[in-house]
């Protein structure tokens, strides 16, 4: 059974890709011609017929000489016309085979005017074995691959927890199209923990330990240059040709590196163990504005501020730890705040 089903999802396969890179061909009609008179295509190819002049037809059917079948994979027959210009037929060729026509209007095949298509067969996929597994928390784990590059493509395989929709955990036979993309997660946010997804020869470790819970690194196959592709951004990559969703916006008075906006002043106290009895604030001169605070038991800050020239700084402390040394240091720019009280800098000056 498992066998047959993944016979069939081959040749809906080979199908979709087919028809994904069908062409259209033009064939012109006159008198008493088809040009060109022979041709060769792939089966899903379109062919369009056009009236040069004349009034002609297409016929797939009965010999218009003989009076017997043409012997065609599949037979059929269009209407006629004589508007000069005019779209004749249109046919998609689904089975392979030789094809022999001609237009059966009058003594229009006699004078000439018949032709033959080649159809020919799609070739079998080459199929491309994936594996997944070998480390520890795999219910933690999803991934999937996706046809194309720009996400609208058909997802080939897809895996959540180490099966796949049908329950499969593996090895899996696909056929693969020149160009697809993998999006590894995992929800809990520490990687894959060991475990590996194999396609073919190339083996992904999984999404970054760095990334949050949920969110998703991509590897993008035959697809250009994987990369930021606004040059507004920060990531930007000239050389990248797909966006990766790698570009980012900084956080509120930092520049694409981290360091702070010119005009803003780092304020940063760095995280301590008994930083939660500490609180700051800094205010304008007269208290009416607050430009940097932090409660009690938040126990660190790092922010970019746009500071005026003059400012308070005051510091609280609800346990004694802070005036004992044992909180952090406030930095406000390059200088370091280490006791409680009201600071002023520049107010009444």
């Amino acid at each position: 059974m498992k066998n047959t089903i993944l016979c069939l999802l081959s040749m809906i396969f080979i199908f979709n890709i087919n028809s994904q890179n069908s062409q259209e061909f033009t064939i012109n009609a006159g008198n008493y011609y088809y040009s060109p008179s022979s041709l060769t295509i792939n089966v899903g190819d379109v062919v369009n017929w056009y009236n040069d002049g004349g009034f002609h037809n297409v016929n797939f059917d009965i010999n218009s000489i003989t009076y017997e079948s043409f012997g065609n994979p599949e037979s059929f027959s269009s209407s006629a016309t004589s508007e000069v210009g005019a779209l004749i037929y249109s046919h998609v060729f689904t089975i392979p085979g030789t094809y022999t026509y001609d237009c059966s209007i009058g003594s229009h095949a006699a004078q000439g005017m018949v032709g033959t298509i080649v159809v020919e067969s799609a070739p079998e996929p080459t199929l491309t074995n994936v594996s997944f597994g070998g480390g520890t928390y795999i219910n933690e784990t999803s991934w999937s691959i996706t046809a194309g590059c720009d996400g609208t493509g058909e997802v080939l395989l897809s895996a959540t927890a180490g099966s796949d929709a049908d329950g499969s955990t593996g090895p899996w036979s696909i056929a693969l199209p020149e160009s697809y993309f993998v999006q590894m997660t995992d929800s809990y946010g520490d990687g894959w923990n060991g475990n590996v997804l194999t396609i073919g020869e190339t083996s992904y470790d999984g999404p970054s330990s760095s990334l949050a819970a949920g969110e998703s690194s991509y590897v993008y196959v035959g697809c250009g240059v994987a990369g930021c592709t606004d040059a507004t951004a920060c990531g930007y990559n000239p050389d990248a040709t797909i966006d990766d969703d790698t570009c980012y916006t900084p956080a509120d008075g930092y520049d694409c590196d981290g360091n702070c906006l010119p005009g803003n002043t780092l304020v940063d106290l760095p995280y301590g163990w008994f930083n939660g009895s500490m609180s700051f604030s800094i205010t304008s001169c007269d208290g009416t504005q607050v430009f940097a605070s932090m409660g009690t038991y938040e126990g660190s800050f790092s922010a970019c501020v746009t500071l005026p020239a003059e400012y308070i700084v005051t510091i609280g402390d609800d346990s004694g730890y802070v005036n004992q040394g044992y909180t952090s240091a406030l930095s406000v720019g390059d200088t370091e705040y280490s006791a409680t009280g009201d600071v002023s800098v520049g107010c009444g000056v």
